[in-house]
């Protein structure tokens, strides 16, 4: 897949993100303006909900928003892997057991693997350091997505409250998105179910806006 595929399906990702909160947002008003059948399937929703969620468009969106990083990262992942096809010697000295190799179907799947892995690896950089190997993994300047890479950080960071730690905000969260240079709106301990209109639009925007600038940076240096 191209930088230029991998955004398009980003960005396809994105609008259908977006669609579904539209459609959480005005479904719960029809059911709440007394559309009976709509009304009553609400009201099980509500029930089945409780007491993890609040209501049935907080539990949707929180796990939408899980997907919708999860999709930034497989993009990485397939930006990455776009490089990597075209300049293996990239990713340095990666090694296999003899099984891995001779069990692998081709050269692509090993490719692969070693490109998750690294990946990986560098998730558990610091915020910054992590976009510096990014970029230097990718041959491309990272001064111009460090004013977006910040909105990624606190986005993933937070999905991983959703995914580890029942949506409160612990130290972690804090140090990491203090690290990225953001002021937290949060203390240890708050709720941070991402259940706003306003913040998920500004996610999505964000990270829609950050894929594109890499996608371009990609394209245009490595002229895939």
């Amino acid at each position: 897949m191209s930088p230029g595929d991998a955004y398009i399906a980003f960005l396809q990702e994105t609008l259908r993100f977006l669609a579904a909160q539209n459609f959480l947002l005005a479904s719960t008003l029809a059911a709440r303006k007394g559309h009976e059948d709509l009304a009553a399937s609400l009201k099980r929703f509500e029930d089945a909900v409780q007491p993890t969620s609040k209501d049935p468009y907080t539990y949707v969106s929180s796990r939408l928003f899980i997907a919708y990083v999860s999709s930034f990262e497989i993009f990485l992942l397939d930006v990455v892997g776009a490089v990597v096809r075209k300049h293996p010697r990239k990713l340095g000295a990666i090694q296999f057991r003899l099984a891995d190799v001779l069990d692998a179907p081709d050269i692509d799947s090993l490719v692969d693997r070693a490109i998750e892995e690294h990946l990986n690896r560098l998730m558990y950089k610091r915020p910054m350091e992590y976009l510096s190997e990014i970029c230097d993994l990718l041959s491309i300047p990272s001064d111009p997505l460090k004013p977006l890479w910040p909105s990624f950080v606190e986005a993933k960071a937070r999905r991983d409250l959703g995914v580890h730690a029942n949506w409160r905000c612990n130290a972690i969260y804090l140090r990491k998105v203090e690290e990225a240079g953001l002021k937290p709106d949060l203390k240890a301990g708050d709720s941070a179910v991402p259940d706003t209109e306003k913040y998920l639009d500004s996610v999505a925007q964000s990270l829609q806006d950050l894929a594109k600038l890499i996608a371009n940076e990609v394209s245009s240096k490595h002229g895939i």
